[in-house]
């Protein structure tokens, strides 16, 4: 979810804190794994919404390549996020229920565990993960075949 290996390892060292701290107040109204994701899951939005009040960007500080990227894609008429990126910097721009669904998915979470995690029903996980997988391929479609571009492309 952080889409930094040296944050996500420290969120992870935090989490498991957190976890040990707040061990005595665990119910066993859902299974263990569920109660941990939800405290990682809270953990990591609470990050990332702090790395978004501090983050500034502006034009002149971006590196020349991410400018140019940004410039081509607004002289196109294309918003700044649908520009082609690198397929790690796609999952990381996920908005963080989207991205929280399909980190859980890969990690082999069933769709009624990663419910349980968020705390919302199985049916929005399954719309969140197809607007991540949407959004994953729209923004990918420069790195897949032609043909499965397409493909996505009519749907």
């Amino acid at each position: 979810m952080l889409s930094d290996a040296q944050a996500a390892e420290d969120a992870a060292q935090d989490v498991f804190v957190k976890a040990f701290t707040a061990l005595p107040g665990f119910r066993g109204g859902a299974s263990f794994s569920t109660w941990l994701y939800r405290i990682a899951y809270n953990h990591c939005c609470n990050l990332r919404r702090k790395i978004a009040r501090t983050r500034q960007e502006s034009l002149d500080a971006m590196p020349e390549a991410a400018r140019e990227k940004v410039l081509r894609a607004a002289a196109e008429g294309e918003p700044p996020h649908t520009a082609p990126v690198n397929p790690e910097a796609a999952l990381g721009a996920l908005p963080p229920a989207y991205r929280a669904v399909i980190a859980m998915r890969l990690e082999g979470l069933s769709y009624s565990d990663i419910a349980a995690s968020l705390e919302v029903s199985v049916d929005s996980v399954k719309a969140r993960l197809k607007r991540a997988r949407i959004i994953l391929r729209a923004r990918l479609r420069h790195f897949l075949p032609q043909e499965v571009s397409k493909c996505t492309e009519k749907k």
